[in-house]
């Protein structure tokens, strides 16, 4: 009989109770070498041809190329191991470079990149990784130490839903090593795991040991069953978030939902900014958070990638680096034009004008136009159009007013007016597309049949803000 220490045990119960886990399923194991994850293919291995726990299993090995001859040594060894078992091996390359800046993070994608390839490669849906209990406490610490919040404390989950599996979780470090042990399997160490210049390997050999020394506790164990704890919590409060978030328009945050439970409203900003796709940092979303609590009614973050949040007046927006654009282009200063209307008409600013026979009621654009009906005798050959100016003002029947002042009256965001279109006639503003229209525009009375419409990306936005004001 093969000796055991346990361990083969509770990872066979560990596997059968992964959901979606079945017999004959395939797995690609992220082997390094270090007993940690020589450990668990040793249990994985003996658990499959025993016939216990009936998996096909691959062996994959990443080699950084930081550590030369160690790094060669270490991708023969576990070939060697899978050769032993008679397993599928794949070895994976990789350069980092030189530049030590956020190389545990870089090594890190690495791995990743270099399993999910396997795994497609292999045609397998889980991925197994070593981490064990203390390397759960060490991540704790350091994202504690980084301002981490509930979900990021939650650390590492033992399963992910990409397939990424950790069974060891709960397993100690000097356990695995006992169980190599009794088998007499070899395993090799990593130097780099005693550099100071890393941050969890000063966690690792410094900070936990003294922990536990002043607390006379069992802190990795304590920090183990903290996280678990953590992850329910977490989920619990994603669930209502979700629930909070549902049926909102696309890319709008009503700042009102941030007051529904004091203290969550940092955890309502990031899963909606994940929803967009977004993986924000602490400090952005703290920052969304000092825009929206601020007395101003604009105001935003900018995110990677061009991407942004802009407040504007009781909600959040998200906008992508293609709205960004869009709307850049949009407010770019453009002379006056001559429309020459009737018939379509382009502006610089991206918006279309365009005159339809028929009166008010029978004509029907889409719902994302605008339109105003033509004074009688209306002459169209004088129609000009232009952006803009902070001397713009409308004549309405309660009296004359300036243009941005409707914008305010409206809710009409600072960013969005710069790419409003300006109707002149006779050098008299009479129609803003989104905002009003002004003089014999705003009572037209009897016309003569022609409707003026307006369309474009623009004006939708304006619709949407004008909605919530």
């Amino acid at each position: 009989m093969v000796p055991d220490n346990g361990l083969e045990t509770r990872l066979q119960h560990t596997l059968r109770n992964t959901e979606g886990l079945l017999p004959g399923s395939r797995l690609v194991v992220g082997v390094s070498g270090g007993a940690d994850s020589t450990g668990l293919l040793a249990a994985l291995t003996a658990l499959a041809s025993s016939g216990r726990l009936p998996l096909e299993i691959a062996v994959a090995h990443v080699d950084h190329g930081l550590r030369g001859q160690e790094s060669a040594r270490d991708a023969q060894f576990v070939e060697s191991l899978a050769r032993r078992w008679r397993l599928p091996f794949f070895l994976h390359r990789f350069d980092l470079g030189p530049e030590t800046a956020n190389l545990e993070a870089r090594a890190r994608q690495a791995r990743i990149t270099a399993l999910r390839a396997t795994a497609g490669a292999w045609r397998a849906r889980w991925i197994v990784v070593a981490h064990t209990a203390e390397d759960q406490a060490e991540t704790f610490l350091m994202r504690l130490a980084r301002g981490g919040g509930v979900a990021s404390l939650s650390a590492m989950a033992p399963l992910r839903a990409d397939g990424l599996m950790r069974p060891l979780l709960h397993e100690r470090r000097e356990d695995v090593r006992d169980y190599l042990r009794m088998r007499d399997i070899a395993w090799v160490e990593d130097s780099s795991n005693e550099e100071e210049r890393f941050f969890r390997n000063r966690v690792r050999r410094d900070l936990l040991p003294e922990m536990a020394r002043v607390l006379e506790v069992d802190v990795t164990s304590r920090i183990s069953d903290l996280t678990a704890e953590l992850r329910v919590e977490s989920r619990l409060a994603e669930a209502w978030v979700e629930n909070l978030l549902r049926g909102l328009p696309d890319g709008e945050l009503p700042l009102r939902l941030l007051e529904i439970v004091p203290g969550a409203s940092a955890r309502i900003v990031h899963q909606w900014l994940a929803q967009q796709g977004v993986s924000a940092t602490r400090r952005q979303v703290r920052q969304l958070l000092a825009v929206a609590a601020g007395s101003s009614p604009s105001g935003g973050v900018d995110l990677s990638g061009g991407d942004c949040v802009r407040r504007r007046y009781g909600s959040l927006f998200y906008l992508s680096c293609a709205d960004v654009e869009r709307i850049g282009r949009a407010s770019r200063p453009w002379t006056c034009t001559n429309l020459g209307l009737p018939g379509d008409c382009l502006l610089p600013n991206g918006t279309r004008l365009r005159t339809r026979a028929g009166l008010w009621g029978e004509v029907n654009p889409p719902i994302s136009c605008l339109r105003t009906i033509l004074p009688e005798a209306a002459g169209l050959e004088g129609l000009r159009a232009r952006a803009p100016s902070p001397g713009d003002r409308l004549r309405l029947p309660s009296g004359t007013r300036k243009l941005f002042d409707l914008c305010t009256d409206l809710g009409i965001p600072r960013d969005l007016r710069g790419g409003l279109t300006v109707i002149l006639e006779d050098n008299e503003v009479v129609w803003v597309p989104g905002v009003s229209a002004a003089g014999r525009w705003s009572d037209p009375g009897k016309n003569d049949g022609l409707v003026l419409i307006a369309e474009g990306d623009l004006l939708q936005d304006l619709n949407g803000c004008r909605k919530k004001a």
